[in-house]
C-alpha cells in the first residue's frame, strides 16, 4: 500500500513540474520589434532585441543604468536596468524582456532580464 503512495505522489509531482514547464513557455511575451511597440503595450511584460548604442549611468550613487538599444531600422528605445556595474558593452546585441513604461513622451522598458544575444 506504501508504494502506490509513493508512486502516485511521485506521479503528481512530474504532472506538476510538466505542467509549470508548459506554462513558462507559452506565457513568456512574445518577441516586439521596436518599430511596432504603441501605446497599446503600455504597462505590459515585452519582449525585444536591439544593438546597444549608448550606456550611461543615472547617477553615481544609484544604482539605474540606462541602456539605449536600436533595430536595425534605426529605431531607439531606452532599457533601464537596475545593476551598478552591467557586463554590457556598446555594439553588443541585448534581448530584453520588461514591462514598457513612458517617461517624458518616450518609452521605455524596466528590464526584468537582459540577455546578451550571441
Amino acid at each position: 500500500m506504501k508504494n502506490h503512495k509513493n508512486s502516485y505522489f511521485l506521479f503528481l509531482s512530474c504532472l506538476g513540474i510538466l505542467i509549470l514547464l508548459f506554462l513558462s513557455v507559452n506565457l513568456a511575451p512574445k518577441m516586439n520589434d521596436i518599430s511596432q511597440i504603441s501605446l497599446k503595450d503600455l504597462n505590459k511584460k515585452i519582449l525585444t532585441e536591439g544593438k546597444v548604442i549608448k550606456i550611461s549611468k543615472i547617477d553615481e550613487q544609484s544604482y539605474f543604468t540606462v541602456i539605449i538599444i536600436e533595430n536595425k531600422n534605426k529605431d531607439k528605445i531606452d532599457v533601464i536596468c537596475n545593476c551598478n556595474n552591467p557586463r554590457i558593452i556598446v555594439n553588443e546585441t541585448l534581448r530584453v524582456i520588461g514591462t514598457l513604461n513612458e517617461y517624458k513622451g518616450n518609452f521605455q522598458i524596466n528590464s526584468e532580464k537582459i540577455d546578451i544575444k550571441s
